[in-house]
């Protein structure tokens, strides 16, 4: 009911159920709330000009007490950052035979480094294994 509810400018529409207030308020835009601790109760406040305008208790100490976070967040709720479109990149198609001669060039490079390496694996896998038939480690 308080969802579907079209308010005017600077109308409230609370319903209360077991000491919880749903509610919405419209000035520029509609804002729907709840609230454990606040009635409905309009109250007066000044704007940054010092105009007087009645807005609902818990939106004025909403906007008293907010962190410069939320600031942020309704700041960057009215300007949509996210794309409409999906943008679709396209890469150049590489031949399998230039990946193949690239991989081939590189690891005989690094051959020396490659064994060095199979062979540090193979210690640490047999000690971890001896550990962990102790009852403790890893197994890889």
């Amino acid at each position: 009911e308080v969802k579907q509810a079209k308010l005017k400018k600077d109308e409230t529409i609370a319903r209360y159920s077991n000491g919880v207030v749903i509610g919405k308020w419209k000035d520029k835009r509609e804002v729907a709330h709840i609230s454990t601790e606040f009635k409905n109760n309009l109250i007066v406040s000044t704007d940054k000009r010092g105009h007087n305008k009645t807005k609902p208790e818990r939106i004025v100490n909403y906007n008293k007490f907010k962190s410069g976070i939320d600031r942020q967040d309704q700041m960057q709720s009215y300007y949509p950052s996210t794309r409409k479109t999906i943008r679709c990149v396209l890469l150049p198609k590489i031949p399998k035979t230039r990946l193949l001669s690239s991989k081939v060039n590189h690891v005989s490079k690094k051959n020396t480094k490659l064994e060095k390496w199979k062979s540090n694996k193979k210690k640490m896998s047999t000690m971890l294994y001896a550990e962990n038939s102790k009852g403790y480690g890893i197994f890889l």
